[in-house]
């Protein structure tokens, strides 16, 4: 057994033959004498004698995982800021974590006594224990917040700091984080991954786990509930969906399973906060907020604009009506300034020394350090001493950029608005690549959650690795890779899940999570948006396929009619005319080719996918991770433009198509109905009621539509199939329009359509607005009434009937899509009036 692990290790260390740790600084995998440390042997020895083809693969399967599950820092839409998971982990001795976690779990207890103070008595300000600009010059302090300390007496519920490693292997603090600390959720995804990929190593290796760190938060949220709520009501306040941190709020309010929601999804009544859903306004507890503090409240904090911000939620928190994790001004101590002076407010508020430093800073505010930072001034980085939140790595970039006189004039301009800190020189780590094993410097952001005693820390917490030794806030914000970082114990460690144990004896009540307005509005255009992409997708197939049979497809008697349904989908320019193209095959596939991948057209398959994901990503945590999967998926096929010809093209978007039939099947089978799969279903059939008109108002323009043009609109619905399945013989117009407009068995017909669409109108939650309500379904109702008028003999004398129906389809739906939105989506719009708007 001995020599087989011996020979496991060698082989397993074979992977990393070559690598060269960078002189100069510490390396978190060999020592000075270039051997592995002792949390990398047991790495080695677990990892076994097929390393390298394992982390090949397993290179492979993290690059698919983060790619699918949509891992970005940045937009849904950006693809500039991809996630990059470095398959090899960032290793960590038990020994080594537990004097950091100490340091951490110190610094946290100093900042929040001074955060208790500074937003309480004041008495440190008055003893002159710090310099009094620290508070007043940082727009981070926010006046009206004094006073208002929280029920449980902490101000610091989440705290996180940046950490980097010095050539002698102590840790040091470079920055503070205590506003709304982000990385949770990336460092979640990335254990998450992690597990995925290498399960056996994770628990051969004794890897400590992440899950008591949340339950830990979770319990302190919860206990910052008003006094005598049970069970009480948290909301993970987010930003929008354009905001760079929003993937991680969205996958971290599923995973500790709170809502999410945005300021216009809340409001304040009579002091207390709630959330507007489609069942109305349900009271709201807790807060854990994502946003900078200054922007939460237009009222009475400073905001730059009145839209952002909830009005009156500072005016709750004074009256004890909602929780706030962590408290509005806590960004304050986020401050480089602040650094100066905490090994002094240690020794005096808790009588020990600092056990995790900050990196030396010294604030020019004083004379003294203000000569110091100009005599070294080529020596040192440049802050800001008041951190502006998401311009303070711009800021900081643009001071270090200046001429070293231009500099100097600032800082003598401006002492107090500037400090000096130490240039730090990090740790590095190995990292992979497909050439082999290559050095990079790491960054490590670690965290800690408030409890009633010491705070809990996260084991490892979240590492990025940079190629170059750049800043650490430069890495931290750009760094090339993210690395999971391991924390490996002496012995086997327990298994604990976020999930509550089960209490036999405790009845289990039933929870209904809340559907925010804002929530419904975007299923609601998910469902119109997946039917506008499969219309814009199926319509342009069909004409790629008569352009590329055999002949040239522009002599085709459907071909002007598809063009011009093309046109009429908003694909192609309106005037674009194919009597101009004859004979210009390659030119009109250019054309297709390059409409579709584009945004120009709004009706563009590209517009149309961008669409419909923008509605998914704004929902990100109520959509499963096979339905984000497939979007993904769909997504990141027509994103990039190249030289595509039409059976390319055709291949994209068969592939598309597949997608979209997936995403719908997984919609119908597996997700819950509740108002937002009903309101998504409503989205759904109405629009697929209206891109179903569309084609046929076109082919009929024709007098005497020939079988190939009908054949053509066959294919458009997906009716072609159903179509010979009936009917012998080529198609002819009367029995065509009967299958996709009158056919109760056909499943894309209109009749089919409006038969979903009345029950699921039906089933729309009826306490928010009756009369609307009622006006919805009767126009729906008069719809379906007069489609079942439409008898076959109607169908067999002529199109005329069916025009008029289809007319009036094209405008009542859009009156009731509309009708919808003032019911449930506005929240501003007048309740309704039964003489408004009456239906035909």
């Amino acid at each position: 057994m001995t020599d087989t692990l011996v020979r496991n290790e060698a082989a397993a260390a074979s992977l990393f033959d070559g690598y060269a740790a960078p002189e100069g600084c510490y390396d978190e995998f060999v020592d000075a004498d270039g051997q592995p440390r002792a949390q990398v042997q047991r790495f080695l020895e677990a990892l076994g004698r097929n390393g390298r083809d394992r982390f090949t693969r397993g290179a492979g399967l993290t690059e698919r995982l983060v790619r699918e599950n949509g891992i970005a820092y940045g937009p849904p839409d950006a693809e500039h800021r991809p996630w990059q998971l470095d398959p090899l982990p960032l290793t960590l001795a038990a020994d080594d974590w537990r004097r950091l976690s100490a340091g951490l779990a110190q610094r946290w207890r100093l900042l929040d006594a001074v955060a208790r103070d500074v937003y309480g008595e004041q008495k440190l300000l008055a003893n002159g224990w710090f310099p009094p600009e620290l508070v007043f010059r940082d727009a981070q302090f926010l006046r009206p917040c004094v006073g208002t300390l929280p029920r449980d007496g902490r101000m610091l519920h989440l705290y996180a700091a940046d950490v980097a490693r010095s050539p002698d292997g102590r840790w040091w603090v470079v920055a503070d984080r205590t506003n709304a600390a982000s990385g949770l959720g990336f460092a979640l995804e990335n254990r998450i991954v992690s597990a995925r990929v290498f399960p056996d190593l994770l628990e051969t290796c004794h890897v400590e786990r992440h899950a008591p760190f949340f339950i830990a938060l979770k319990r302190t949220l919860a206990g910052l509930a008003p006094e005598g709520t049970d069970e009480p009501s948290v909301v993970l306040l987010t930003d929008d969906s354009h905001t760079a941190n929003f993937f991680e709020d969205s996958f971290l309010a599923r995973y500790l399973g709170y809502t999410l929601a945005r300021f216009d999804d809340l409001t304040t009544r009579d002091g207390r906060v709630f959330l507007k859903t489609l069942e109305g306004l349900l009271p709201v507890d807790v807060l854990l907020r994502r946003p900078n503090g200054h922007a939460c409240d237009p009222l009475e904090l400073q905001s730059t604009s009145a839209a952002r911000g909830l009005p009156g939620l500072v005016n709750a928190i004074r009256t004890g009506n909602v929780g706030v994790a962590n408290p509005l001004g806590c960004g304050l101590f986020e401050s480089p300034a602040w650094m100066a002076f905490l090994p002094v407010l240690c020794k005096r508020l808790l009588g020990e020394e600092l056990k995790l430093p900050s990196v030396a800073t010294w604030w020019c505010g004083g004379a003294k350090e203000c000569k110091y930072v100009l005599d070294r001034i080529d020596r040192l980085t440049i802050l800001p001493a008041f951190r502006h939140r998401g311009h303070d790595t711009a800021e900081t970039r643009e001071l270090n950029r200046l001429p070293k006189e231009e500099l100097v004039e600032r800082i003598k301009a401006s002492p107090a608005s500037y400090c000096g800190q130490e240039v730090v020189s990090r740790s590095s780590a190995p990292t992979w690549s497909e050439t082999g094993i290559e050095p990079a410097y790491a960054a490590l952001r670690v965290f800690a959650a408030a409890t009633a005693d010491d705070p809990v820390c996260l084991p490892g917490g979240l590492t990025r690795v940079s190629r170059r030794n750049v800043p650490l806030f430069v890495s931290l914000q750009r760094g090339e890779r993210s690395k999971d970082a391991w924390v490996v114990s002496e012995k086997p460690v327990r298994r604990i899940s976020l999930l509550p144990t089960s209490d036999p004896a405790k009845v289990v009540s039933r929870h209904v999570e809340p559907i925010p307005s804002r929530v419904a509005e975007n299923f609601f255009w998910i469902g119109r948006n997946l039917a506008r992409s499969e219309a814009s997708a199926r319509s342009l197939r069909t004409a790629i396929a008569r352009l590329t049979e055999e002949g040239l497809g522009d002599g085709r008697s459907e071909t002007p009619m598809l063009l011009r349904l093309l046109a009429e989908q908003g694909q192609i320019e309106p005037g674009y005319v194919i009597t101009e193209m004859r004979g210009r095959l390659p030119d009109l596939a250019e054309h297709l080719s390059s409409t579709a991948f584009g945004t120009e057209q709004s009706g563009s398959v590209r517009s149309r996918i961008g669409a419909f994901v923008n509605s998914a990503s704004a929902v990100r945590d109520r959509i499963s991770a096979d339905g984000w999967r497939i979007l993904r998926q769909a997504d990141l096929r027509f994103r990039a433009w190249g030289s595509t010809g039409l059976p390319e093209l055709r291949d994209h978007i068969d592939s598309l198509l597949v997608n979209l039939i997936a995403f719908g099947g997984l919609v119908t089978e597996s997700m819950t109905r509740t108002a937002s799969r009903v309101l998504l279903d409503v989205g759904l059939r109405l629009e697929r009621s209206l891109q179903i008109a569309t084609p046929i108002q076109v082919f009929l323009e024709e007098k005497h539509p020939s079988s190939d043009q009908l054949d053509a609109l066959l294919e458009i619905a997906d009716s072609r199939m159903t179509y010979r399945w009936r009917f012998l013989g080529p198609p002819r117009t009367g029995p065509v329009l009967e299958l996709l407009v009158r056919a109760p068995d056909n499943p894309r017909s209109v009749w089919s359509q409006l038969s979903r669409l009345r029950t699921a109108a039906a089933d729309l939650p009826d306490e928010v607005d009756p009369g609307r309500l009622a006006f919805v379904r009767d126009s729906i109702g008069s719809l379906f009434d007069s489609l079942e008028s439409l008898t076959p003999e109607r169908f067999r004398k002529g199109t005329e009937d069916v025009r008029r129906f289809l007319a009036r389809l094209e405008d009542d739906l859009p009156e009731v899509a509309r009708e919808l939105g003032h019911a449930y989506f506005a929240h501003a719009v007048p309740i309704y009036q039964p003489s408004e708007v009456r239906p035909r």
